[in-house]
């Protein structure tokens, strides 16, 4: 009897996980060239790397997806998706070929599918459909993919052929957008020659007056001293955006500069030595309100010779921050994106460690990753 009145909660159960995950195949626009590295072969990891000609991160990125396809042949197939005409993609493609399969999504389907806010992005998948991790690509290392791997050696992927995966859709009539949003137009961007350091944002609204490597460097949240120019080192500009682009479409700003000032912003990836945080126990972690100096005031920091205070910031904003001031790269990669105070020891490590821990249950590691620098010419 209790069997029987289990059952239909099983049924439930199954069919909510199977909900989960999205169903193959996926509609494309067009598969524009294929991997030179792997063919699809009953592969248990499909991973979708989004990309666009006119990003310069994605460039860099890609490159450390074909490095771990050529190292996770049987496990993992990779595919590249972007937007853009087959114009746009034959022109990028002459100057910087691409090993992964390349597709178009010129109805961007699976762009909205996944939520694709800005570029580059990936979404590992498994064969089930079922997403197993998002986010930028360097946050993907070999180890991490092993591990997902592993838990499906011993499944059966019953998707043989490429066309089960992907369905060449009716191509649509080419599109003449050069920019993905319609607010374009609320983006103003202008040269200035008065040396300013300016940061302010209100609900609707983000301005920046300052250097153009700095506001790259805010642009793609990284630290300042990986963008570097030969020539605009004393260039100064006023940028204003509204808040909702300058959140979730950062690649649209770097294209808007790149067009107005004709410079090109050259991605260069190398495996370097980096601070991971790593947040060990939450209970720990300060909340908004331990700090606070006002809505008003535009600077959300206090740095001295042996200290940093911060007012409201995320831990990948925090670690943005500790790298500025000690010239080194931290990366937090978990899935806080709640706000917090921080009032932190810097000079020495030992002292800095222990604060982490103690104050804010967090560990610092260090490790070797992939770290993209960016070049303005």
């Amino acid at each position: 009897m209790k069997l029987f009145k289990l059952f239909p909660l099983l049924i439930l159960l199954l069919y909510g996980l199977k909900s989960h995950g999205e169903e193959f195949p996926f509609e494309i626009s067009e598969i524009y060239s294929s991997s030179s590295i792997v063919n699809y072969s009953n592969q248990k990891l499909i991973l979708i790397d989004f990309w666009a000609t006119w990003c310069g991160p994605c460039k860099a990125a890609t490159k450390q997806l074909e490095i771990l396809q050529e190292e996770l042949k049987e496990e993992v197939f990779m595919v590249s998706v972007t937007d853009e005409s087959h114009k746009a993609v034959d022109n990028y493609m002459k100057r910087s070929p691409i090993q992964l399969m390349v597709l178009r999504d010129e109805k961007g389907t699976l762009i909205r599918k996944f939520n694709v806010q800005s570029r580059p992005y990936a979404v590992l998948l498994s064969y089930q459909g079922e997403v197993l991790w998002s986010g930028h690509p360097s946050g993907l290392s070999l180890d991490k993919l092993k591990r997902f791997a592993r838990s499906y050696q011993h499944s059966h992927n019953p998707l043989s052929r490429l066309d089960d995966l992907f369905s060449v859709s009716q191509p649509s009539p080419p599109s003449q957008e050069v920019f993905p949003l319609e607010e374009d137009s609320e983006i103003t961007i202008e040269r200035i020659h008065t040396p300013l350091s300016l940061f302010s944002r209100t609900p609707g609204t983000v301005q920046y007056d300052g250097l153009l490597f700095n506001l790259i460097a805010k642009i793609y949240r990284v630290p300042k001293h990986l963008v570097t120019s030969d020539k605009h080192d004393d260039f100064y500009i006023q940028m204003k955006s509204p808040a909702r682009i300058w959140d979730t479409n950062p690649d649209t700003l770097i294209a808007l500069l790149s067009q107005q000032f004709n410079i090109q912003i050259i991605p260069q990836a190398n495996p370097e030595e980096v601070f991971i945080l790593k947040v060990i126990d939450k209970e720990k972690l300060w909340n908004s309100r331990q700090i606070n100096w006002g809505e008003e005031n535009t600077a959300n920091h206090l740095i001295s010779e042996n200290r940093i205070q911060a007012d409201n910031l995320t831990i990948a904003e925090f670690c943005i921050l500790l790298s500025d001031t000690k010239k080194e790269v931290y990366k937090y990669f978990g899935e806080d994106y709640t706000r917090h105070d921080w009032d932190v020891h810097i000079h020495f490590n030992d002292l800095m460690e222990g604060e982490l821990l103690n104050e804010f249950g967090i560990v610092r590691q260090k490790r070797k990753l992939i770290i993209t620098r960016f070049l303005i010419q």
